[in-house]
């Protein structure tokens, strides 16, 4: 069965990642501040400097999971600071939402706001289909 997750990912010119580590009271899977040396999640030095900062939050989906559940879940808990990301946005920051499937052949995307927003508006789901492994 693949693994599934939903990613957080923040970026920002200069602003502190803490800032989303205190805020959102989650523990990060990643976090580079802008000008730190560059490492890998594993400690291993990289030569030179950051230029700007990031910060991820990970959610794994177990086997039989509900992706849907797991989504509102993370867009609810997001939704009650919602002034601090549009805040971020408004600073310079970006943040994105990404389902990730392994086992099968890398694909990413990414909806803009005004996107997803129009859809609620008309009260039109958003959906995956993915065909592992198959020519469609």
């Amino acid at each position: 069965m693949e693994k599934m997750s939903l990613n957080c990912i923040t970026t920002h010119p200069s602003m502190d990642p803490e800032i989303f580590t205190d805020r959102l009271k989650l523990t990060p899977f990643l976090s580079q501040k802008l000008g730190d040396k560059r490492v890998t999640p594993t400690g291993i030095e990289l030569g030179g400097r950051y230029r700007s900062s990031k910060w991820s939050y990970i959610i794994d989906i177990e086997p039989g999971g509900s992706l849907e559940s797991e989504l509102d879940s993370l867009i609810n808990y997001f939704y009650k600071h919602k002034d601090f990301f549009v805040e971020f946005k408004e600073d310079g920051g970006k943040t994105s939402v990404f389902y990730r499937l392994g086992n099968i052949e890398h694909r990413a995307f990414e909806m803009p706001p005004g996107v997803t927003l129009k859809l609620a508006e008309m009260k039109i789901v958003f959906g995956f289909e993915i065909f592992a492994n198959q020519n469609v």
